[in-house]
């Protein structure tokens, strides 16, 4: 099975795109600046639409939102 790989919006800008360890960190960054702005998230894959908690450090939100 191979890894997911994500893709970022804000509007209709790509912001991110990668593995979670990519796009996360993008995403925490944003987040830290402005709570209130929220990219969208989609899993290439699937092309479903993810939302991940960005509360915390770096190491927090990745650990959360690392398949288990």
């Amino acid at each position: 099975m191979h890894a997911s790989s994500y893709v970022a919006f804000h509007g209709d800008r790509r912001i991110a795109a990668g593995p979670l360890a990519d796009v996360l960190p993008v995403l925490k960054q944003r987040f830290d600046r402005d709570p209130s702005d929220l990219p969208l998230v989609f899993e290439t894959l699937t092309g479903s639409q993810v939302d991940f908690d960005l509360r915390g450090t770096l190491e927090e939100v990745l650990e959360r939102a690392e398949p288990v």
